[in-house]
């Protein structure tokens, strides 16, 4: 829409200068996910998470480096930790909005499967993961968290730095 049209070249210079990294959102969770994105829904990510942290501010970094960072900042630095992972290892980032209630932060196609992935900063209800999971039915789900692993069915909780296993 307007937004592409005023901004598109602009965002395209970011991503071609591998400065930042497109998130599009999914119409539908089925394979191939590159079929179903919208190219006018994105979000972007920073290629490097230490330059997120710099432009947050020096406060911001020391919080950070004392885990007492709080609020939007916190799971949006997580976001984009997760992010630089899923792509360092090879998967195309995707992400699932279908209403404006629920969200799955990442979508990556695994051994022939659509896997929803689930960000937070804390080890919050995952309201939005629920609802894929009774909904599409995958066989493992991920929620990624500051703190201890666990099973339920198919959602798998993980530590944070257990994204380089998926």
């Amino acid at each position: 829409g307007q937004t592409r049209r005023k901004y598109g070249g602009s965002v395209q210079w970011l991503k071609d200068s591998e400065i930042v990294n497109a998130c599009y959102n999914i119409h539908e969770p089925y394979l191939p996910l590159m079929a179903n994105a919208n190219e006018e829904q994105f979000k972007l990510y920073l290629n490097d998470t230490g330059l997120l942290c710099c432009m947050y501010g020096f406060e911001t970094k020391l919080a950070v480096l004392k885990d007492t960072i709080r609020g939007n900042a916190r799971g949006g630095i997580y976001e984009n930790i997760i992010a630089e992972c899923l792509l360092k290892q090879g998967y195309t980032l995707y992400y699932f909005k279908p209403d404006s209630e629920h969200e799955i932060e990442f979508l990556i196609e695994k051994n022939g499967e659509v896997i929803p992935v689930e960000v937070k900063a804390g080890n919050n209800p995952t309201v939005s993961l629920n609802q894929f999971i009774e909904e599409f039915e995958p066989s493992a789900a991920y929620k990624l968290i500051g703190g201890r692993n666990g099973r339920a069915g198919a959602k798998i909780t993980l530590p944070h730095y257990f994204v380089m296993f998926l």
